[in-house]
């Protein structure tokens, strides 16, 4: 698994922060702006992305976020909107821009066949085989749950990514993505 560089993470929040914070299920896409390392200004094309769990503007509860620092929950059930034409993988972050963009997930290789994961995906659902899961901020290959410090309530942003091409690592999402949709949700304890 590889280590998620901090400024390649930060390029990917700023792109996939663009929710409309209605309340409903459904995402919002990213702003038009230039990847990191890009001279392109072209808009991203839209993604529709939902969630029971995770719903624009909510607040998100266990077992989706931590009960505890040691029981950092279970990935929601994701649904999203088939990518445009040229798709090869998505991609899925999740980060928390209150705290310098922790990364909460990151999943490369989600074939483009799939177009939803259930409840629990990760960290011991089934992921498709495919699916690669690179390291978190808690140093771990798998989903966990957003955990802020007891008091001030944190935004979680869930992106969906359409990438044309083939990623090797966290950086070349944003250089390859055609397509986004996100998700922002807060949680405190």
């Amino acid at each position: 698994m590889r280590k998620i560089v901090g400024v390649a993470v930060a390029g990917l929040v700023l792109a996939g922060c663009g929710s409309s914070g209605s309340g409903g299920s459904r995402g919002s896409s990213a702003p038009g702006s230039s990847s990191p390392g890009s001279s392109s200004s072209a808009a991203l094309a839209p993604l529709t992305v939902s969630s029971p769990q995770w719903r624009d503007g909510a607040k998100l509860a266990p077992p989706i976020a931590c009960t505890s620092d040691a029981e950092l929950g279970h990935s929601p059930a994701l649904s999203w909107s088939k990518g445009p034409a040229g798709t090869t993988e998505y991609a899925i972050t999740v980060t928390d821009p209150d705290a310098d963009d922790f990364v909460h997930w990151a999943v490369l290789r989600l074939p483009t066949s799939t177009t939803s994961l259930p409840e629990g995906a990760s960290p011991n659902g089934t992921m498709p085989p495919e699916a690669t899961q690179l390291d978190n901020g808690f140093a771990q290959s798998f989903y966990g749950g957003p955990c802020p410090p007891p008091g001030k309530p944190h935004h979680y942003v869930l992106t969906v990514w359409a990438v044309k091409g083939r990623p090797t690592g966290f950086a070349d999402i944003s250089q390859d993505a055609i397509a986004s949709g996100s998700l922002t949700a807060t949680y405190s304890r």
